[in-house]
């Protein structure tokens, strides 16, 4: 998605992650990535953490389904962030905003 004021965000949906997304940061250089990181039907934080970061574009990620039914709490979005930080990574921005909260850049 292109924003009005030119920022543009990439939204995974409910999958895994896959080879084309390199090729979707390559063309589109969106500024956030909306992952689902529940790891059920989805990509869990492992996956995540392989995602294609290697470039700056991927600054900042929002992860989706984290308290997806028992299997989530605040634990995987720690494992989330100690998968980036496995892989030189910590600079990766996480928001992980509570229900009802908002974000800003």
């Amino acid at each position: 998605m292109e924003l009005e004021d030119g920022s543009k965000v990439y939204f995974a949906g409910d999958t895994n992650v896959f080879g084309d997304m390199r090729l979707i940061r390559d063309l589109y250089a969106p500024g956030l990535a909306i992952l689902p990181i529940g790891g059920h039907y989805t990509m869990g934080p492992r996956e995540g953490g392989i995602w294609p970061w290697s470039s700056s574009a991927w600054a900042k990620v929002l992860p989706i389904h984290l308290r997806h039914r028992s299997r989530s709490s605040p634990a995987r979005r720690t494992s989330f962030r100690s998968e980036l930080a496995a892989r030189s990574l910590g600079d990766v921005r996480v928001h992980a905003p509570e229900p009802g909260e908002t974000i800003t850049r």
